[in-house]
């Protein structure tokens, strides 16, 4: 694996157990979201930059408007 999917294995993890720990229930899908891409992360074999253009698009569902999680950026 390359370094930006490595990188994207430490952080999504972390981002989750804050959200779990912190988040409101209303990022309830925004968490289901994010270990829906750490599954992918664990199980998917494709190149990286398929990876990446994956994650981008479920990281972008987690914003919607003004609600989600509109202030993490990818």
């Amino acid at each position: 694996m390359g370094n930006r999917i490595e990188n994207l294995k430490e952080q999504y993890p972390r981002l989750l157990a804050t959200l779990e720990k912190y988040g409101p229930v209303e990022m309830s899908t925004q968490i289901r979201t994010i270990k829906e891409i750490l599954i992918y992360l664990d199980t998917a074999n494709e190149s990286e930059d398929v990876m990446i253009k994956q994650v981008f698009q479920m990281h972008k569902s987690m914003s919607p408007g003004k609600s989600g999680l509109a202030e993490f950026h990818f």
